[in-house]
C-alpha cells in the first residue's frame, strides 16, 4: 500500500483531476483543469498524509500505509474511517479550488453537484483500489 501510495502521490494524482475535470465539463461547465489538479495535490497530501493516518487511529489501525503491520493483522475498520474521513476533507479542502476552477463566472453556483459526483467517482475508485492491496492482509 506505501509503494502504491507514493504512485498516487506523484502520478496518479494528475490523472485524478483531468478525469474530475472532464467529469465537470460533461455537465456543460467549462474550467481549468490546472487548478482541479492543484486541487488534487493539496487535499491529497492533506488527507492521505494527516487525515486518513489520524482517523485510522482512532478507530484502532495505528498503522495505516501497513508499514509496520504484520500480514493479517490489518485492521480495516480503521482503514475505512481513514478513507471515509479523508474524502469529507477532500470536498471541503477541494470545492474553493473547483468553484475558482469554473470559467464563467455566472456558472459558479452551478458547480456543486458536478463537484460532488467527480469526487464521489474518483474517492470510491481509489478506495476501491487501496482496498483490493489491503484486503488479503487485513481483518474486521
Amino acid at each position: 500500500m506505501m509503494w502504491f501510495g507514493m504512485f498516487h502521490s506523484l502520478l496518479l494524482n494528475a490523472f485524478i483531476g483531468v478525469t474530475e475535470s472532464e467529469i465537470v465539463r460533461k455537465y456543460k461547465i467549462p474550467n481549468r483543469t490546472w487548478l482541479i489538479v492543484v486541487a488534487n495535490y493539496v487535499s491529497m497530501l492533506i488527507g492521505l498524509n494527516y487525515i486518513a493516518p489520524h482517523f485510522s487511529a482512532i478507530s484502532g489501525n495505528n498503522d495505516f500505509w501497513g508499514g509496520q503491520t504484520n500480514y493479517g493483522n490489518y485492521e480495516l475498520k480503521g482503514f475505512f474511517a481513514g478513507m471515509v474521513s479523508s474524502f469529507c476533507a477532500t470536498l471541503l479542502i477541494e470545492l474553493p479550488f473547483f468553484y475558482f476552477a469554473v470559467k464563467d463566472k455566472l456558472q459558479r453556483r452551478q458547480i456543486f453537484l458536478p463537484f460532488f459526483v467527480s469526487n464521489l467517482v474518483t474517492n470510491i475508485a481509489m478506495t476501491l483500489i487501496y482496498y483490493w492491496i489491503v484486503r488479503d492482509s487485513g481483518h474486521w
